[in-house]
């Protein structure tokens, strides 16, 4: 590989590595403020989702207006958009923070980075390949270590409520569903509009179930610093593993 690409394939390391750090701390900090400081999750999930979304179009719109609506110009593209925000974006967030609430960081990161797996299986069946041996090797390691982990190797038993099984499991297949979906949006727009747009119908259609004035919670300096983190600076974690879908 040239500079070029090297450099690229650098700068993509990077950003996975960083995202993946901000994503596993904020689930840390998420499990602090479900069990510890009775803060709701569907409130998070609203006020995170409403902020970011406002903050990534203003953004977008401050450089080029017309990049920010010309999304919705296209039939096709606003209901895949609408697709990407409520079953993509929307979902895995609140999945994955459900998954939390119910367990713990840890297991709900575990099963959630089964995702990966569901991905890989995809991609084979609609190339009519069989992956390689180190794609299956990854496979079957993810499948085992889940087995483990909600099991601790006894068969019919789980060590996890079944609604966190649930929901780390939903949070797999919306995080497959996430990356794969909008790869064509990302192609033809900018990262921080469809994103932003993702972010912001979601924590519109999130209102309906929590509205962002009905706060509960004990409310101290590591609750709003914990707060802060989830909803200002960890988003950015999602828009740079989806930025680098476009690359």
């Amino acid at each position: 590989m040239n500079n070029t690409e090297n450099n690229k394939v650098l700068k993509g390391f990077l950003l996975a590595v960083s995202a993946a750090i901000l994503w596993g701390v904020s689930g840390t900090f998420g499990q602090f403020l479900f069990q510890q400081r009775g803060v709701n999750v569907e409130w998070l999930i609203t006020i995170r989702m409403l902020v970011t979304g406002a903050v990534l179009l203003i953004l977008a719109g401050a450089n080029n207006r017309r990049d920010l609506w010309s999304i919705w110009s296209n039939r096709k593209d606003a209901i895949d958009l609408l697709l990407f925000s409520i079953v993509g974006v929307l979902a895995v967030q609140y999945s994955y923070f459900a998954a939390i609430n119910y367990s713990n960081a840890a297991t709900a990161t575990v099963m959630q980075y089964t995702g990966p797996v569901m991905i890989a299986i995809y991609i084979a069946l609609k190339e009519r390949k069989f992956p390689n041996g180190k794609t299956c090797l990854a496979i079957l390691l993810a499948v085992l270590g889940t087995f483990l982990l909600v099991t601790h190797g006894k068969i019919g038993t789980l060590s996890i409520s079944g609604i966190a099984l649930f929901f780390g499991l939903v949070s797999a297949v919306t995080l497959a569903f996430y990356t794969l979906q909008p790869v064509h949006l990302l192609n033809k727009y900018k990262s921080t509009v469809v994103i932003g747009w993702g972010m912001l119908i979601g924590g519109i259609a999130f209102c309906f179930v929590r509205a962002p004035w009905d706060v509960a919670g004990v409310w101290d300096i590591q609750t709003y610093s914990y707060t802060s983190f989830i909803v200002i600076l960890e988003p950015s974690s999602l828009f740079t593993r989806t930025s680098q879908q476009s690359n």
